[in-house]
């Protein structure tokens, strides 16, 4: 607002700036008490048609400087407080409105001036409409903790634990909006993510379903534009000192990556039809794609069985079978009598 008052836009920023109704109606009101502090004078001192004293014409004068001044130093401080005012309010409940949310379970949220944080408990699944200076579309999945910051200059996604999918839209094509999962950083370049945080098995990432990203490792002069379909993977060991290192970039399975955006298209459907929990079918969806996140950094193996059948996924061994949950998050026990072979594929 300061800067537009100043004149210090150009032409494409300041349409830019001005595409917001809320916003355009505060620039025009501060602009007319502009220019009215800019019209104001001071009332001329009355002077008597004689020849003036030297001395009494020296103190009128250095009076008319000194109030002169003082009415240009409060005009100055208006306009600085109340840029400063309107800043604030923009950044302080604009920026941040839950606009509509579908649950299951028991989902939290806790909000301050310049954040909220989302929590979602055990077996619980949230969607949430944000709107504002960001629009954000937000699906959350079990024992997940994701916060939206901003101070004004740029918005901060975050995800602490668990793992969330959302979609971002801007008014503001010049705000910078960021998103963090551990030491993975990035600058969101118009884009649909999805941001996991397994802390049990040390596996970070950050995947880009449509548009692309900035992304900086712990080295900042180390950036890598990287566009849909792609991944920046952290691996960190457990039990082990943990060691900053960078980001891996990887190419995301076809069948994940559709299962991902399909996930992200099911929640702006299930905000839109304004429901207050997720259908049975929904949650069948999100309990599968659950099931293969939670799995997703182990190891793959294919079983062929003595019958000739043959099976791909990620094994958990048990006494006597093994369950073995395949690329559709579709569970299977398999007794360890019927195996023929067992091999390790990645």
């Amino acid at each position: 607002m300061t800067r537009a008052i100043s004149n210090e836009m150009n032409r494409n920023e300041l349409i830019e700036f001005l595409s917001d109704s809320e916003t355009r109606k505060e620039f025009f009101s501060m602009m007319k008490l502009k220019n009215k502090i800019g019209n104001l004078q001071l009332s001329p001192i009355a002077v008597e048609n004689k020849t003036p004293n030297t001395e009494n014409s020296e103190k009128r004068f250095s009076s008319r400087i000194s109030r002169s001044a003082l009415a240009i130093a409060a005009s100055l401080f208006l306009l600085s407080s109340l840029g400063l005012y309107f800043r604030f309010y923009s950044s302080s409940f604009d920026r941040f409105q839950v606009e509509n949310s579908v649950v299951t379970g028991l989902c939290k949220m806790q909000t301050t001036t310049d954040r909220i944080t989302f929590y979602s408990e055990k077996d619980s699944y949230c969607d949430y409409k944000i709107d504002g200076e960001l629009g954000l579309i937000l699906r959350m999945f079990p024992e997940s903790e994701f916060s939206i910051s901003g101070d004004g200059s740029a918005v901060n996604l975050n995800l602490n634990s668990g793992t969330v999918v959302f979609s971002t839209s801007k008014k503001n094509r010049f705000l910078p909006v960021r998103a963090k999962v551990k030491t993975i950083e990035t600058e969101l370049l118009g884009t649909t993510l999805i941001l996991s945080s397994n802390q049990n098995s040390g596996s970070y990432k950050i995947g880009i379903l449509e548009g692309a990203v900035k992304v900086i490792g712990t080295n900042t002069k180390n950036a890598n534009i990287i566009q849909a379909g792609y991944s920046a993977v952290l691996e960190q060991k457990t039990g082990i000192q943990s060691v900053v290192s960078e980001p891996e970039i990887v190419k995301i399975e076809t069948k994940t990556l559709l299962r991902y955006r399909n996930i992200s298209e099911n929640s702006k459907m299930t905000l839109e039809k304004k429901t207050v929990a997720h259908s049975s079918e929904e949650k069948t969806l999100l309990q599968k794609a659950e099931v293969l996140e939670k799995h997703s950094s182990e190891p793959v193996f294919k079983i062929r069985l003595k019958n000739g059948e043959k099976f791909v996924g990620q094994i958990q061994e048990q006494e006597n079978v093994y369950l073995l949950i395949d690329q559709n998050g579709d569970t299977k026990e398999i007794p360890k009598k019927d195996i023929l072979e067992l091999e390790l594929v990645r």
